[in-house]
């Protein structure tokens, strides 16, 4: 496991999402894709004041989606090949304007009790509303980040190491593995330039880097492109700062 210093890879350069015009598509799957019954994920967002139903990522069909509430949450959602809502979830959080968050977790859906979100490395789980056994549809022809894939729904904010691992299993409980993406400060870690760091594969989506690489994906599922402008701004420093 690789360890960062506090503050070692905060502050950093990242994109930024101005709710009106900006977002990125993938326009086809991303390679290597496939569905499943598990998927682990980390990232750090800043709200800027995104409305309630802003979409961070989500597949073209809406198999399977990150949305900000623009409240106090956000919603994590996914269904079947047939369109069948089998997970309904929420990481309960501050959400304020302004200031920057981590989240992180697992999704196993053959148990809710082996699921488990966290919030700025506190665990803040809720798989009330829908839970059941299934695969879900991760595979899609288009993947959008920032908005829907037509350009509906646009969220405002900043995102930094956005880490999606389709397939794969991380026990978030463990602090050991929570400590792979957020140290014991509260800081971001190096994941590595592919995101490999972690778990010594890269994932199918790591999008890094300041606007000018944001959308090239440094993961395994292929590039995305953007529409709009994406602009720079410093990322965090540690969990619950400007």
């Amino acid at each position: 496991m690789m360890m960062g210093a506090s503050g070692a890879d905060g502050g950093e350069k990242t994109a930024t999402f101005d709710g009106s015009t900006t977002y990125l598509t993938r326009g086809a799957d991303f390679t290597g894709n496939s569905n499943g019954t598990t998927a682990s994920f980390s990232f750090w967002y800043r709200n800027d004041g995104a409305t309630g139903g802003s979409n961070i990522y989500k597949t073209q069909n809406n198999t399977f989606k990150f949305v900000d509430s623009g409240g106090t949450n956000i919603n994590v959602e996914g269904r079947t090949t047939a369109g069948t809502r089998i997970l309904d979830s929420a990481i309960v959080g501050l959400n304020d304007t302004g200031i920057w968050h981590h989240v992180c977790g697992m999704i196993d859906m053959s148990s809710a009790a082996n699921s488990s979100y966290y919030f700025d490395d506190v665990v803040h789980e809720s798989m009330a509303g829908t839970f059941s056994g299934g695969s879900i549809k991760f595979a899609d022809t288009n993947h959008a980040v920032g908005a829907d894939y037509n350009g509906s729904g646009k969220w405002a904010g900043a995102l930094y190491d956005f880490w999606l691992a389709f397939n794969v299993t991380i026990n978030f409980d463990t602090t050991l593995n929570r400590r792979k993406f957020i140290d014991a400060d509260g800081a971001p870690v190096d994941l590595g330039s592919d995101g490999s760091t972690p778990t010594g594969t890269a994932p199918i989506l790591f999008l890094t880097g300041d606007s000018s690489t944001f959308a090239t994906n440094a993961g395994t599922g292929g590039g995305m492109t953007t529409t709009g402008t994406l602009t720079d701004t410093n990322g965090p420093t540690t969990a619950g700062s400007a």
